[in-house]
């Protein structure tokens, strides 16, 4: 879309169109990196509305698309987790070995959650699990 310089505002170093009803027309690779951005693990939402003086609904509704895959095509990397098929996951097997159960479970005792995705759900479980309980849920996963 061509708008002349006074159809326009720049907003944080973005040239962002408004319409004739004096809305701003955000492109699809701005909405698409201010998402991304919102995202980051050090990223504050509130920080970023701000930035880009934009509604939390509208980041909500970017990150949405973003997350379904909307924006894959402006993308160089890999797809993102929604394009990925059912033929690309691949799974590691999961060995417990008896003589490391305390080492293991002395570690996982110091550890953050865990959690684990399988078939779209995912199992949360504490740090202090046994190693022997996430062998039985790995093993009940596997034979569903």
């Amino acid at each position: 879309m061509s708008s002349s310089p006074e159809n326009c505002v720049v907003i944080a170093g973005y040239t962002i169109p408004i319409s004739p009803a004096g809305r701003r027309m955000w492109p699809r690779e701005v909405r698409a990196s201010i998402a991304t951005e919102s995202l980051e693990p050090t990223a504050n939402s509130g920080q970023v509305i701000k930035k880009y003086k934009i509604t939390a609904n509208m980041l909500s509704c970017w990150r949405r698309s973003l997350k379904s895959g909307k924006y894959d095509d402006l993308r160089d990397g890999p797809p993102s987790q929604s394009t990925i098929g059912k033929e690309d996951i691949l799974f590691v097997p999961a060995i417990v070995s008896d003589s490391e159960v305390k080492k293991k479970r002395r570690i996982l005792n110091d550890c953050s959650p865990i959690e684990i995705e399988s078939r779209g759900s995912v199992i949360r479980l504490s740090g202090d699990v046994s190693v022997e309980r996430i062998a039985k849920i790995v093993q009940a996963l596997e034979s569903a």
